[in-house]
């Protein structure tokens, strides 16, 4: 029949898309379309998907109203949540087995210390330098430059360099 081979030469482009692949896992899981829903991973890949239908919901508000379902795990599924550039397709149980639900990423919400960029905090490329530096500081209070207890310590390093060589010479 030609729109059995059309449906899954459709159905087989679709799991590429994802990189999904069945592995070991019998048989196989029919698709669901979800991309109108907003939806989030509130205990990441391995939790639950939570929905809604409104962009506003709070998805992370446990007792606001919205639809959860379990993400589907499988020892013989490579993975149960696969992005692509534009969807991703969740594998979620439901009592009849899983089913691949798909979702549209531009609708995914992620909780606000997720969506606001993380500046890390420098890093100090002289750890040990400044440690010295501590030091120094507890033992002069008017030494409050970490270059200035930095200096005194290369210093000190150059004038015992120059008396190990004077000895050995």
């Amino acid at each position: 029949m030609k729109q059995l081979t059309e449906y899954l030469a459709i159905e087989r482009e679709i799991l590429e898309y994802f990189g999904f692949d069945y592995g070991a896992y019998e048989g196989s899981i029919p698709l669901d379309d979800y991309t109108n829903v907003y939806w989030t991973l509130p205990d990441g890949e391995a939790g639950s998907v939570r929905y809604c239908d409104y962009e506003k919901a709070d998805l992370y508000d446990d007792d606001a109203i919205h639809a959860e379902i379990e993400i589907f795990l499988h020892e013989d599924l490579e993975k149960s949540v696969c992005r692509g550039a534009e969807y991703t397709m969740i594998v979620v149980s439901l009592e009849s087995g899983p089913i691949l639900r798909i979702f549209d990423n531009a609708k995914e919400r992620k909780p606000e210390h997720e969506e606001k960029a993380i500046t890390p905090e420098p890093i100090d490329p002289y750890p040990a330098h400044t440690a010295l530096a501590a030091l120094f500081q507890g033992e002069d209070p008017a030494n409050d430059d970490i270059y200035t207890a930095e200096l005194a310590v290369v210093e000190e390093f150059e004038s015992l360099k120059a008396k190990l060589e004077a000895v050995q010479s």
